[in-house]
């Protein structure tokens, strides 16, 4: 199951950036943004804004980063949402990833569903023509699910139809008397399966207890769940950073640019800040006038922890693809779905993965603080007429 989630997640990820250049996707921004009915996207839309909807044809995949996104349209492609509340009830011909607060689903997805949410319902319209896979406190499954259902919720509700087999782990399950499975159900929680009368269950019914499963869980499935969790972030760090590269691209391919240039100095900027900045906005903060200045310098070092992932990705994405294609790296895209794809997998591995996660932050704070540098000196000395500097300090050797 979890590998089927994370070559899922890729596929939803590369089919957004492989199949052509950067220059062909669509992007728009602002409070809302409207597809209308009669309007027709021939490319891929990538959307940045407070309330996304699409009510007309887009004939790609459609990324969205919002407050509000819904689909009462038709997307060709998959859809890819990072949003407090996400509703498809028009018609997706690829598969569907959000990561969301509630997400409902009543229209028709042609290939998979994967869900990471509090509240998700897939209404009795729904159809998922393959596999369904879920993650939130709540689960209502009232559609039909052609493939396996695999649901991880701390209460779920199954009234709809699926295809071959039901996964649960949690606490509470539930199948109505209009339920339909058509393999095994296969349950991992403390308490019985609450099983209406009419229930359909084609196959066997296997229940393990929390305690049970745990001892005998076969060496290597932890790293699977820790993988399902570094999938769904490195799903929403990939919607912001083809944000990022669409709005500041020149900044991002600095910043990758600086960790093959000078990691010595990534790594000693970055433990630098990881442990001045807290300290230096806390102190700033004990006086009055320094409040905003130690709020403001707090949120920077939080949002560059946050997605410090990104430049690292998107320099290993284009190593990696560089290196395969003899000197040929793919679209920044590609690399940077690739790169955070590879960093997802070695973050899942225990032991190792602690410490690539921490590497991680110590290069991606440093190199956005090399790029931010590297950027304003460059203005200033553009301003004054000079040469752009691009280093932290004239003439500092690289540290070994």
């Amino acid at each position: 199951m979890i590998s089927r989630i994370g070559r899922g997640v890729l596929m939803a990820v590369a089919l957004a950036v492989w199949a052509g250049p950067a220059g062909a996707t669509v992007f728009r921004t602002g409070g809302s943004v409207t597809i209308g009915a009669e309007e027709v996207i021939n490319d891929d839309l990538i959307v940045a804004a407070q309330n996304v909807v699409v009510e007309g044809t887009v004939r790609g995949d459609l990324m969205a980063a919002a407050n509000a996104v819904r689909v009462p349209g038709r997307v060709d492609g998959s859809v890819v949402a990072l949003a407090q509340t996400v509703s498809v009830p028009g018609s997706v011909g690829g598969s569907v990833r959000a990561a969301t607060q509630n997400v409902t689903l009543s229209g028709q997805v042609a290939r998979n569903t994967a869900l990471a949410s509090q509240v998700a319902s897939i209404e009795p319209t729904a159809r998922v023509g393959r596999d369904l896979h879920a993650a939130a406190q709540t689960v209502n499954l009232d559609g039909s699910v052609g493939g396996q259902a695999a649901l991880a919720a701390t209460t779920a509700r199954v009234a709809g139809q699926v295809g071959r087999n039901l996964r649960f782990e949690g606490r509470n399950l539930s199948l109505a008397s209009n339920s339909r499975v058509g393999g095994d159900l296969v349950v991992r929680a403390n308490t019985r399966p609450q099983i209406a009368s009419g229930a359909v269950i084609a196959g066997e019914v296997q229940r393990l207890p929390v305690e049970q499963a745990r001892r005998g869980r076969p060496r290597g499935v932890g790293i699977g769940f820790g993988l399902t969790g570094n999938l769904l972030t490195a799903m929403a760090l990939f919607v912001v950073g083809a944000i990022g590269l669409a709005l500041a691209p020149r900044f991002l391919r600095t910043a990758a640019g600086m960790l093959g240039e000078r990691p010595g100095w990534s790594v000693l900027w970055g433990f630098l800040l990881l442990i001045v900045v807290p300290i230096a906005a806390f102190l700033v903060s004990l006086t009055v006038l320094g409040i905003p200045l130690g709020l403001l310098a707090g949120a920077l070092w939080f949002f560059a922890v946050l997605f410090s992932a990104i430049p690292v990705a998107l320099f290993l994405g284009r190593w990696l693809t560089a290196w395969l294609r003899r000197g040929e790296p793919l679209n920044p895209y590609a690399n940077l779905a690739i790169g955070l794809f590879v960093l997802a997998v070695l973050g899942s591995i225990p032991f190792l993965g602690g410490l690539v996660r921490f590497a991680v932050v110590l290069f991606g704070v440093g190199v956005i603080a090399l790029a931010a540098y590297q950027q304003i000196e460059q203005r200033r000395r553009e301003a004054g007429g000079a040469a752009p500097s691009t280093a932290p300090a004239g003439g500092a050797p690289e540290p070994a």
